[in-house]
């Protein structure tokens, strides 16, 4: 408690410090800039802004007319420097006086340099890959198929990521990691991210930020980190926009688009997306060994599936003036999807059938949420590195799943029709006020946070006789998560390193209550969670990194659903509303070295925690399997993240590669349960440059089987060759790429180990795919729509099936 209020105290005092910085006097600034021959307008021109001899602390692009209009800081000394291709540099030095509101400069001319080569050639590129204290950055809009790949099929590059056999993300060998669209919390890419990558053309997305050892400022939850996505959203005053157009062979077609729209201080981006999601028949299936009352279950069938993602994201950013900013955004997301299955289910002994019967399962399922962002920031006048940001988020998740079940040919058995259904999902509003303050050797970043979040689940269920509806099952619950926190971190230089420390102090209470008062809940817990990162950087030797960080696993509405979902009315799945948060520590070493054309990194690490969230599964009632989450036992995770990036000429290539042993021990039901082993995988990615706009690429991948507590599942290998041609003096792109062409089908196989029996579950996709895509740029490509440099991030919640 001590330390809560030292930190409530220091935070609060640069806070009110920030506040008191108000009432300066602002100026508008105008000026054209002309030819000095023909006095014809000279639209390339740039001009840096200098706050008296030495800061620069602005970069403006005139518009189509060479017109500028600012706003600055009356009673100050300034200097314009004005570079434009083909002119001579010019410098202007001006004072503001306090009287004015509007200070017009007037024309100025600029004189034609006499050295203008007749032809550069830039052969030179920035890197892909640039180092940050607390991860990596990777630039996507840099990578040859950006306008080619989506952009799941680009994180298979990124350092510190992988793809596994199931196309899951992986950071550090695990799923337990957020992922945020431009600093704030995308929820719909917790439920089913794959899916939604997907459908993310890689041509909209800027940089990938993987915040792989964060620091205090961010919340204390996201097992292994965060995985930031950074849309484009570049344009002058003016407008730029892109549009893109895929046909997937079977699955369906897509479409995306964006458009940015800027006039004088106001901004907006929208970015909008449609991908279908049909897929034919697809054998699937569960054998099950040594059941309780029966020695064989053999179920096997086929499902078919018709859905579709539609996604949304506006954003508007508000130019108060130099020191203020208002910025807002919308994020719309979608996602119907209905399967059909048919099961043929035999229960037996070894020559002799006990029972038989078809099942029909129609099932329909609706992801949605909405998210509303509003922040302000302020710089304060005397220090313009420090900023003080306020800000509120709220966020629906609207989620819906209905199972109709017809039976029929049934031997010795009578099945019962039915039909179930649950709508289930979150309110949260979050409020947060986050603070900077650079000094001359050293910075401080502190803050406070409340999120006040609401997960909800209503769902019933009824038996079908003779068409007509008896109910059999009905309940509701409500589980509230209210955490207030506050945090300080604190940068600095000391023996020829760079420090990151500080800490994050956090009261949870949780409150469950279910409609029928059965197992209601109501505790509360506080957590100081240190964090510390340690960066040496020798320039021809490479960058160091070491970290140690503490992160909270909380489950989200997907795992504490009580909904008991029978889509398969021999293999049920549920949540559990008992589950509680999850505690690991994390400790990271990564060496990095990058270049000019090469760049190579590697990163060991190890985490461990004694009470994570893990699926187990077992029997039930002898012939029914439950499969949910509990806090199961202890995980210990030692491993390493290589990647190495090569470009030069023609030609690029990347290596990325992970693998890690893990050892998982826990119980279930009385029973010692434990597995350990390891994993991994490799990606490979060609390419070469032709003549004549055309680029070749070829893509190889193998992932090892992946471990569960219980489990594992089988193993992978992928290939992939494109071709792509430029059109339209680049500024559009058509490409034909092939994905695994030996193989129509790819089964993923996994198997469950228990004293009491095994169980071996398969599934079919499509392995052989084609399609073509097409991407269309148009518009200005210059200043875009300002971003906080903070905003809200809620990264808690486990909030993957």
């Amino acid at each position: 408690m001590k330390s809560f209020l030292w930190c409530v105290v220091f935070t609060s005092f640069f806070i009110f410090k920030g506040l008191g910085v108000k009432g300066q006097s602002i100026t508008t600034v105008r000026l054209s800039i002309l030819d000095s021959i023909n006095h014809t307008e000279v639209s390339t021109a740039v001009i840096k802004l200098y706050d008296g001899d030495i800061k620069a602390v602005d970069s403006i692009f005139v518009d189509s007319k060479g017109l500028m209009t600012t706003q600055l800081i009356s009673e100050k000394n300034y200097r314009f420097v004005i570079t434009a291709v083909g002119y001579q540099t010019y410098v202007k030095t001006f004072n503001i006086p306090s009287s004015d509101t509007l200070l017009n400069l007037g024309h100025i001319y600029l004189v034609k340099d006499s050295k203008i080569l007749n032809e550069v050639v830039i052969k030179g590129s920035r890197p892909l890959i640039k180092p940050t204290i607390e991860g990596l950055e990777y630039n996507v809009s840099d990578d040859p198929e950006n306008t080619t790949k989506n952009l799941l099929d680009i994180l298979k590059k990124v350092p510190l990521l992988s793809v596994n056999s199931n196309e899951k993300v992986l950071m550090k060998g695990s799923t337990d990691f957020k992922f945020y669209i431009n600093g704030r919390p995308a929820q719909s890419l917790q439920g089913n991210p794959e899916s939604v990558l997907k459908s993310m053309p890689a041509s909209s997305i800027k940089k990938v930020e993987i915040i792989s050892h964060p620091s205090s400022r961010y919340d204390a939850e996201g097992v292994n980190g965060i995985v930031n996505i950074i849309t484009k959203k570049n344009l002058n005053n003016g407008y730029n926009g892109t549009i893109g157009a895929s046909y997937d062979y079977p699955i369906g077609p897509g479409l995306n688009g964006a458009l940015s729209i800027r006039h004088g201080k106001i901004a907006i981006s929208e970015s909008v997306g449609y991908n279908r999601q049909h897929q034919p028949d697809l054998r699937q299936g569960t054998i099950q060994d040594n059941a309780q009352g029966f020695e064989v279950i053999n179920q096997e069938g086929t499902k078919k599936s018709r859905g579709y993602f539609v996604f949304s994201t506006t954003e508007i950013s508000f130019d108060i003036d130099t020191l203020n900013l208002l910025t807002a955004s919308l994020t719309y997301y979608n996602f119907p999807d209905r399967t059909n299955s048919v099961f043929n289910n035999t229960l037996a002994t070894p020559g002799n059938l006990q029972q038989f019967y078809n099942e029909l399962i129609d099932r329909t399922l609706k992801l949605g949420n909405k998210n509303i962002s509003l922040n302000y920031q302020n710089r304060f006048k005397k220090n313009k590195d420090a900023t003080l940001t306020t800000s509120y988020n709220y966020l629906r998740l609207d989620n819906y799943q209905s199972n109709v079940a017809t039976y029929g040919g049934e031997q010795n058995t009578t099945q019962q029709n039915y039909s179930q259904e649950n709508i289930f999902g979150m309110n949260e509003h979050t409020g947060q006020i986050d603070l900077i303050y650079p000094f001359k050797k050293w910075s401080v970043e502190g803050g406070t946070k409340g999120v006040f979040r609401s997960n909800f689940s209503e769902s019933n269920q009824n038996g079908l006789t003779n068409s007509t509806t008896t109910p059999v099952n009905t309940n509701s619950y409500i589980h509230d998560q209210n955490i207030l926190s506050i945090y300080n971190s604190y940068s600095f230089k000391l023996f020829s390193l760079d420090w990151k420390a500080g800490g994050r102090l956090e009261k949870t209470n949780e409150n469950a209550i279910f409609k029928s008062g059965d197992n209601n809940l109501d505790f509360d817990y506080t957590n100081f969670l240190p964090s510390f990162i340690l960066q040496k950087n020798y320039n021809k030797l490479g960058t160091f990194n070491l970290s140690y960080n503490q992160r909270i696993q909380r489950p989200g509405i997907f795992q504490l659903n009580p909904y008991v979902d029978n889509s398969n009315s021999l293999f049920v799945s549920t949540g559990n509303v008992n589950l509680k948060p999850a505690k690991y520590h994390n400790v990271d070493f990564t060496y990095s070295k990058y270049g000019k054309s090469s760049s190579f990194s590697s990163s060991l690490f190890f985490n461990f925690t004694n009470y994570s969230i893990q699926y187990v599964t077992y029997t039930h009632q002898d012939t029914i399997t439950i499969t949910q989450p509990t806090n199961s036992g202890k995980v210990r995770r030692i491993g390493d993240n290589f990647n190495y990036n090569f470009s030069k000429g023609r030609t690029n290539f990347n290596l990325n590669a992970h693998i890690s042993y893990l050892y998982f021990s826990g119980e279930q039901l009385g029973e010692d349960i434990s597995n350990n082993g390891f994993t991994g995988n490799i990606y490979v990615y060609i390419g070469y440059r032709l003549n004549k706009g055309y680029r070749l690429s070829l893509n190889l991948g193998y992932s090892t089987r992946d471990l569960f507590l219980q489990g594992y599942n089988n193993e992978r290998y992928t290939t992939s060759a494109a071709i792509s041609k430029s059109l339209f003096d680049k500024k559009a792109k058509i490409s034909l790429t092939v994905n695994n062409p030996w193989t129509y089908y790819y089964r993923n196989r996994t198997v469950i180990n228990r004293g009491d029996f095994t169980q071996t579950n398969f599934s079919d996709s499509f392995n052989r795919t084609f399609s073509v895509n097409f991407y269309y740029n148009f518009g200005r490509l210059q200043n875009g729509v300002k971003q906080n440099d903070r905003t809200i991030i809620n990264d808690d919640l486990k909030n993957k099936k």
